[in-house]
């Protein structure tokens, strides 16, 4: 009757064998360093959470894991030496965990993931594609596709629940996504999207957003109107292609504002006068800007560094 079984941190561990345990529920096997393959999946129809993380020379999944249909948590992070995954026909996995596996250049069909919520693909920097089914998984409420240097173009995404989507470092990227099918989304980020020359206008209209980070994307000049009646924090420092901000008049709660380092800007929209929540506003660094609009509304500020 196992329903549990931690073999963690075995690191002489090289093979498992042959396994028939029909009530497992939970296997654990991450940091089994010299782990290369796993065991056949598919006398455990009742396992629900699977842990790999770490098992830096496991070059293959068996097949028969894609058929583990109760399997609700999939965790292979920094399985560096994985180049592929197995079709995957798990409708009740929520969270998948594919982050450092370098060896990727594709991911999965998500098409028989009807339930998956959680999705992390961080530092896979060799990740080309993004399979086009992921843009219907409707349940998805956190992506991340950070540190993906090598992937220059998403699907469309009608992701209706997302609220999390954080695409910083991906260097080859220079378009986003449209947002249009993203209603819900709270936090955005783009840092470090070097090559990043513009962002679709449906941005301006994701009125639950509330973070907002475009940090050292370096060829961005401009930005399109943004009605974000939410917007709490904005970062557009050390983009040095900016030479006017946006306009601020729908942004009433903004809070933070990072301008530093936009060697370019030559003004600030005077909206921004009239943001009262406004705390924090950084505008350091901006060698080309002259002037300033009227600050006298701007009662609540206590950091303004200027230089």
């Amino acid at each position: 009757m196992l329903t549990k079984l931690d073999l963690s941190r075995c690191e002489k561990l090289k093979k498992l064998p042959e396994f028939k345990l029909s009530n497992l529920k939970h296997l654990d096997l991450k940091k089994s360093w010299r782990l290369t393959e796993t065991p056949n999946f598919g006398d455990m129809p009742n396992l629900e959470t699977l842990y790999l993380g770490w098992c830096e020379n496991l070059e293959e999944v068996h097949l028969s894991l894609g058929h583990c249909r109760m399997l609700t948590q999939l965790d292979l992070k920094c399985c560096r030496k994985l180049k592929k995954l197995p079709e995957f026909k798990l409708s009740n996995l929520q969270q998948l965990n594919l982050s450092w596996c370098g060896g990727l250049t594709e991911t999965p069909n998500f098409g028989d993931m009807p339930n998956l919520e959680t999705l992390i693909l961080d530092g896979c920097k060799n990740l080309e594609e993004v399979h086009p089914s992921l843009g219907h998984c409707r349940m998805l409420t956190e992506l991340n596709l950070s540190e993906c240097e090598k992937l220059k173009k998403l699907p469309e995404l009608k992701l209706s629940n997302l609220k999390h989507l954080n695409l910083s470092g991906c260097g080859g990227l220079t378009e986003t996504p449209n947002f249009g099918d993203m209603p819900n989304l709270e936090t955005l980020s783009l840092h470090g999207c070097k090559n990043l020359e513009e962002v679709h206008p449906s941005l301006g209209h994701c009125r639950m957003l509330t973070y907002l980070n475009l940090s050292e994307c370096e060829k961005l000049k401009k930005l399109p109107e943004l009605k974000l009646s939410n917007l709490k924090h904005l970062n557009l420092s050390g983009c040095g292609g900016l030479t006017e901000t946006p306009n601020f008049g729908d942004m009433p709660n903004l809070e933070t504002l990072f301008l530093d380092g936009c060697k370019n800007l030559e003004e600030v929209h005077p909206s921004l006068g009239h943001c009262v929540m406004l705390t924090n506003l950084n505008l350091s660094e901006c060698e080309k800007l002259k002037k300033l609009p009227n600050w006298w509304v701007l009662f609540f500020i206590y950091f303004l560094p200027i230089k």
